[in-house]
């Protein structure tokens, strides 16, 4: 297995622990051969305590004891296996996410390198000064000079010629039409010239990107020198144009490709396969209103053996909807493998992100549920997240919240609840771009729409009954613009 590798820190950690416990020997049992056994040289011929490694929902292997017998060391051998489990998850999970920033980053170191080779302002400011020349030689002027605006991102003046031209008097010189300064105009006088040609340069038409001067100590400009200097301007401007419309381009481009590392991110960290429970369909959906949303769901199995479901919301859409839900989605994966209480839970991730979410001024509702599979007991906790539906008893209820969400309060004061879960029972947590999907008629669906679709069809299995939801929603919607993101995570209970 690619996953465990040798010299795992983890791994060696645990098995050391174990030796000095006294044990015969430790092993890591993977595709029916030992991997590693400790100490070294030994072999286990006997195993008197196994464990599964589960990752992904998938067990890889197993850890094996042998030599010894003590009371609670299943229920330790246990806890490490979830805990190498764990390790073993968030490396994987950090290798996919590096590969993609990896990938990411080959794309905008390319297109950088594109960009740099069509010329930068160090690159124009030489091509401007080459043009300078040529100008004071051809229109026989004692000077020229070119001044960029700061709306090009950069100002700048790049003169040529005999004469010195303060920096002040260049600003006074601009102005957004074709001007013709003569011996009479004190700006000439102050010069010492006949006459001054100020020529602006314009991108589309309304953007005064600088323009483009000369003048002589002594005659008259031609027609053939304004044409001349006139074109010149235009040439410039084009080129300008050009080179804003790919700076924007490449702006658009590195966003977009922000979005769709934001989006493949997402998408992977929702998609990751739910675990498979005994006695429960398990299965989960995200739609997002725009390329990433605020809406999230996780399922973590415990090293205890339960398993913690969770739906939350961010309040807002897009990008910094989506950064604070990858943040929310840690933070609850952190407290949910430290304590199986579901209002402890909640409150632990409150503490932990109050501050960044008061500073940002938003908020996230959260539902979290422990299912116990031993004892078929869900129990949950509620943190002004809506709706989440509990079907039982050939009725449906919705589970309201008991504390407000997280980053409102310092503190949450959050209850826990529970309920047995009986063949049939079903729990939907869902997002509010169900209740609140509006049609033609400005009507939204609401919780009596969504508490009747489950009463009605509660006997379908759970994917069955997720598909169903989505398809009755946009059926409603007919149309109309998704306003919100769409997630749901639904528990059933089988016989």
């Amino acid at each position: 297995m690619s996953m465990i590798f040798p010299h795992n820190p983890a791994l060696e950690t645990i098995a050391h622990a174990w030796i000095k416990t006294g044990i015969q020997a430790f092993g890591l049992w993977i595709d029916d051969h030992y991997h590693y056994v400790w100490p070294t040289p030994s072999h286990i011929t006997t195993v008197e305590y196994r464990a599964p490694l589960i990752v992904n929902g998938q067990m890889i292997g197993e850890l094996h004891l042998a030599g010894s017998h003590h009371a609670n060391w299943q229920e330790r051998l246990n806890a490490d296996a979830g805990l190498l489990a764990a390790v073993l998850q968030y490396q994987q999970t950090v290798q996919l996410l590096t590969d993609e920033l990896i990938d990411c980053q080959d794309q905008l170191v390319t297109l950088y390198d594109i960009w740099a080779s069509m010329g930068q302002s160090a690159d124009l400011s030489t091509l401007m000064q080459s043009l300078m020349r040529e100008v004071v030689r051809l229109t026989k002027t004692t000077n020229a000079w070119i001044s960029f605006g700061a709306g090009l991102g950069f100002q700048q003046s790049i003169i040529h010629g005999v004469m010195p031209i303060s920096e002040s008097i260049l600003r006074s010189i601009q102005t957004n039409q074709l001007t013709l300064f003569t011996n009479h105009d004190p700006i000439c006088q102050s010069l010492g010239v006949a006459n001054l040609l100020w020529v602006p340069i314009t991108i589309r038409s309304v953007i005064i990107a600088g323009g483009l001067g000369i003048c002589h100590q002594e005659g008259e400009f031609s027609a053939t020198d304004i044409k001349f200097v006139q074109a010149i301007c235009e040439h410039i401007s084009h080129h300008l144009e050009q080179q804003m419309l790919y700076q924007e381009s490449l702006a658009k481009i590195q966003i977009e490709a922000d979005l769709a590392l934001a989006q493949r991110v997402q998408q992977r960290l929702l998609n990751t396969p739910l675990p498979q429970i005994a006695d429960i369909q398990l299965t989960a959906y995200a739609k997002p209103a725009h390329s990433v949303g605020g809406d999230f769901y996780d399922v973590l199995q415990r090293p205890d053996g339960s398993v913690a479901i969770m739906i939350g919301d961010v309040v807002g859409k897009g990008v910094a909807a989506a950064l604070l839900m990858m943040l929310s989605r840690t933070a609850l994966r952190t407290a949910a493998l430290a304590t199986h209480d579901p209002a402890a839970i909640l409150e632990r991730t409150n503490l932990d992100l109050y501050d960044d979410l008061t500073t940002v001024g938003v908020f996230i509702t959260v539902f979290v549920a422990i299912y116990h599979p031993k004892t078929h007991m869900l129990w949950f906790a509620n943190a002004g997240h809506s709706p989440v539906l509990l079907y039982s008893n050939e009725q449906t209820q919705l589970l309201e919240a008991d504390c407000p969400p997280i980053g409102v309060l310092p503190q949450l004061c959050a209850g826990s609840h529970a309920q047995i879960l009986h063949p049939g029972d079903i729990m939907v947590g869902a997002t509010d771009g169900f209740n609140e999907t509006h049609n033609h008629q400005q009507e939204m669906f609401g919780y009596q729409r969504l508490c009747h679709l489950l009463s009605q069809h509660h006997a379908l299995p759970a994917a069955a009954l997720c598909e169903l939801f989505f398809t009755h929603i946009e059926a409603f919607a007919d149309g109309c613009h998704q306003e919100d993101d769409r997630t749901l995570i639904i528990l059933k209970a089988t016989p």
